[in-house]
């Protein structure tokens, strides 16, 4: 089976304030803006889209 795309991905993790520098410093993310309904979560951005990460 080959992979064609990807939608979005969703983690849990105690170490929320690591994936702040992880994510940009180390896979080139932009952190993204969280949703009203979801403002203690980290959402990152790799396109055009709102997050592709979370």
């Amino acid at each position: 089976m080959d992979i064609i795309g990807i939608g979005y991905l969703g983690f849990e993790t105690a170490k929320i304030e690591e994936w702040r520098d992880y994510g940009p410093s180390v896979m080139g993310y932009q952190i993204g803006k969280s949703p009203e309904s979801d403002p203690d979560s980290l959402y990152f951005r790799t396109d055009d889209r709102r997050h592709r990460l979370a």
